[in-house]
């Protein structure tokens, strides 16, 4: 993991139709990341952006730049929601992201900082307007030739709405959400996040590279009502990861992770994993992983495959491509992993499944199709488990503009006392613009 990869971790969003990042086994806990807002993976950024941040921070130029971004997501959206008991919900929103920020680039330094406020009229005709303050601050420092140091603060603040689908602009993951709470009744919910992160990296040897992250997370629902839907939590979390290069086609990963949730009810769950990715090329064009590894927990995890406090850890993945004038994307990820649910402030596995693909039609033309997928084995309670598939074209019509139009669809099977079995399906046309102006 790059430097700079490890300091925006907590904040990348997938685009549509774009390839879905795997998740780590040590990053599966009940963080801002996994709160529904829309997209659910949150600090979204339209075409131009990377990473979910401002296109500056780097600090490989040779000189000192510095640089405004201007960027806005739009979309109209349409949804079904059906809910077991026969109830139906139909109704068109309006979903805005605009972005301004500012990066400096030097050559031994990064720094960037933006406001990416998300604004949802649920329902156009009558309301209401939900809005979520969201901003973060991101730096990087190449110490040395072989040290980087980078920090990262994430703060959101505002309205999410519970019933939004998971999948209407970003493609979502399955594996970095937890299931919806009866969308049909819970609607919006008034939430605050404050995710602090600081890392360091360093390359030992030609083939060996060595990574630490620590952070804080504070995040929930605010006020008594909405931490009845979803409780206050906060607690430090750590990593560390040495990465060995086998030979020039694969590499040997080991990541130690360790993470503490305090929940306002009253319960604390402390989670640590150990596990081993060996990744391997099998092309140019083609890679594969392997994920192996277990998970130690302070409470008896409420899922089947697990003994006693202890958590298997697998995986399986492959990416490819190819650089044809019209190239194709391919992703696929299985894994099992442990889990703290941001609602429940329990700890379970979830066996997640993630796939994309992306296409280049023409030069201005892409289609993008993504499906993802969650089982958590419930030991004492009915099976919850969840999946949802989007798909869109994509018109890139001028520099750093483009209009999408697409679908998805969202399905879920829920227990008595956590969540209503429903399906979810809808439709969206979407809007982006980004620009980049030097200073």
């Amino acid at each position: 993991m790059t430097p700079s990869a490890a300091a925006l971790l907590w904040m990348a969003a997938a685009q549509a139709g774009a390839a879905l990042g795997g998740a780590s086994p040590s990053s599966g806990q009940g963080s801002a990341d996994q709160v529904p807002e829309t997209p659910q993976t949150t600090l979204s950024a339209p075409p131009g952006m990377a990473n979910g941040a401002p296109r500056t921070l780097k600090t490989r130029s040779s000189t000192t730049t510095a640089g405004i971004d201007l960027a806005l997501s739009a979309q109209v959206l349409t949804q079904t929601l059906n809910v077991s008991g026969g109830a139906q919900q139909l109704q068109t929103g309006l979903l805005a992201a605009p972005l301004v920020g500012f990066g400096l680039t030097a050559p031994r330094f990064g720094f960037s900082v933006a406001y990416n406020p998300q604004l949802y009229l649920v329902d156009i005709s009558q309301g209401p307007l939900d809005v979520m303050h969201r901003g973060w601050v991101l730096a990087e420092w190449k110490v040395s030739s072989a040290w980087r140091l980078y920090l990262a603060e994430r703060i959101s603040y505002g309205n999410t709405n519970l019933a939004i689908p998971a999948t209407s602009i970003s493609g979502g993951s399955a594996g970095q959400q937890p299931p919806q709470l009866n969308p049909s009744r819970v609607g919006s919910l008034l939430y605050e996040n404050n995710d602090s992160s600081l890392g360091a990296s360093a390359r030992l040897s030609r083939s060996l590279r060595f990574s630490v992250l620590a952070g804080y997370v504070n995040s929930g629902g605010v006020g008594s009502a909405a931490e009845l839907v979803m409780p206050h939590q906060q607690g430090p979390r750590a990593e560390a990861t040495l990465d060995y290069q086998l030979s020039s086609a694969s590499t040997l990963g080991t990541a130690l992770a360790a993470q503490a949730n305090y929940f306002s009810v009253g319960r604390d769950i402390y989670v640590s994993t150990l596990a081993e990715t060996w990744r391997v090329r099998l092309s140019r064009q083609t890679s594969a992983w392997l994920i192996g590894g277990v998970g130690v927990t302070n409470t008896d995890v409420a899922t089947e495959l697990v003994y006693k406090k202890l958590d298997p850890i697998g995986g399986v993945g492959m990416e490819s491509g190819t650089k044809t004038r019209l190239p194709v994307t391919a992703f696929f990820q299985l894994l099992l992993s442990p889990y703290v649910d941001p609602y429940l402030a329990v700890a379970y596995q979830r066996l997640t499944a993630d796939a994309s693909i992306t296409w280049r039609l023409a030069s201005k033309w892409a289609l993008g199709i993504a499906a993802n997928a969650a089982l958590v084995p419930y030991r004492g309670q009915v099976a919850q488990k969840y999946g949802s598939a989007n798909a869109n074209l994509a018109w890139t019509f001028a520099k750093d503009m483009s209009v999408a139009v697409g679908g998805y669809w969202m399905w879920q099977l829920g227990t008595a006392t956590t969540a209503a079995n429903f399906n979810q399906w809808g439709a969206y046309v979407s809007f982006n613009v980004a620009d980049f102006e030097h200073i």
